[in-house]
């Protein structure tokens, strides 16, 4: 028989931190088509070696949102929004406590390397399940993520 805490515990341990699901990039270098933006797999992997996860497309703007993620950038322009999950405790069960987030967006400007993209990144961190995220601004760990992204796809700091 099982016991009526064991069964919220399992509930618990299976929710855990919202992990997204994994990210499949078109084949294509970051290029304009008729209607949308695609994003070069080498972004992803590069993203993916620095330990971040990628959402896919359709779960970004609404992970942006859950997050608390308030951005100037217009639809359409976001190529990748991915997450670090840090401070997860026991499996994750009492959810993360500091999320460092990267957004690879389509850039006004177009750099020299031919890459219309930028990087942008955000710490949000919470104390408690029932807290929301609040940004905390930009912790050392993910500007020096941010720039080794920008440094590996020959981007320049802004």
């Amino acid at each position: 028989m099982f016991r009526p805490f064991s069964l919220i515990a399992a509930g618990v341990l299976l929710v855990g931190c919202a992990r997204p699901t994994p990210y499949v990039a078109n084949e294509i270098v970051p290029v304009r088509s008729d209607t949308s933006w695609t994003v070069h797999p080498e972004i992803i992997r590069r993203l993916q070696a620095l330990g971040y996860v990628p959402y896919p497309a359709e779960g970004a703007v609404q992970r942006m949102h859950e997050v608390g993620l308030e951005t100037s950038l217009g639809a359409g322009e976001v190529l990748v929004y991915a997450e670090k999950h840090r401070g997860c405790g026991l499996l994750g069960i009492v959810g993360c406590k500091r999320i460092d987030v990267l957004i690879v967006a389509v850039s006004p400007e177009s750099p020299s390397t031919g890459w219309p993209v930028s990087v942008s990144a955000w710490t949000f961190e919470k104390h408690n399940i029932v807290q929301e995220y609040r940004e905390i601004g930009t912790t050392k760990e993910v500007r020096a993520d941010t720039d080794a992204l920008m440094h590996q796809l020959n981007l320049s700091s802004p």
